[in-house]
């Protein structure tokens, strides 16, 4: 268990550092670049990957080098909202301290969930 918390803490640090010298939008800019739920759907590759959370979208294409998993075990959920299985699965993490860098806008109409989730 130690060693996979240290595992962790090492990505988290990692992606801190990876985001420090970049630049983003903040959550009042994206209030005004609003998504729709078709847009939102047409980002759902590896090297695209957008999903909604809580209202707002978020581009977490180069999130998956930093996430324990990697990419792969939530790509079914690119293009699509996120918020239910993130609360159902992860309610122990604090999820908008990792993406809230990665932030492009704010959802405009109904969140569309995906067909085949693993909830």
């Amino acid at each position: 268990m130690e060693k996979r918390y240290a595992l962790f803490k090492q990505m988290e640090n990692d992606f801190k550092q990876f985001i420090q010298n970049k630049t983003f939008i903040t959550k009042e800019e994206a209030r005004n670049n609003r998504i729709t739920p078709e847009e939102l759907m047409k980002h759902n590759t590896e090297d695209d990957a957008w999903f909604s959370y809580r209202g707002y979208v978020y581009d977490v294409s180069s999130y998956g080098q930093f996430h324990p998993g990697g990419l792969r075990c939530f790509k079914e959920y690119f293009g699509f909202d996120v918020t239910r299985v993130v609360i159902m699965k992860h309610k122990h993490v604090n999820i908008d301290s990792f993406i809230n860098k990665l932030v492009v806008g704010m959802l405009d109409g109904d969140p569309i969930l995906p067909q085949n989730n693993r909830e």
